[in-house]
């Protein structure tokens, strides 16, 4: 996980210039939960990692600033 928060840091830090830290935290969420219920419907392992650990997890360090 740290290794992605230093990966994600840069864009989050602009977004959050750009549109401030509420609204990238809570759209960071939203997205991300998105992504954690589309892996419940995955029909094979390799959707599941992508969707739930690839997009997911990247996402959710949006809502973590």
């Amino acid at each position: 996980m740290e290794t992605v928060d230093c990966f994600v840091g840069p864009i989050v830090s602009a977004l959050a210039n750009a549109f401030g830290c509420r609204a990238v935290s809570i759209a960071g969420s939203l997205v991300a939960g998105l992504f954690f219920a589309i892996s419940h419907f995955s029909p094979n392992i390799d959707v599941m990692i992508f969707t739930y650990g690839v997009m997911g997890g990247r996402l959710l360090t949006l809502s973590v600033l």
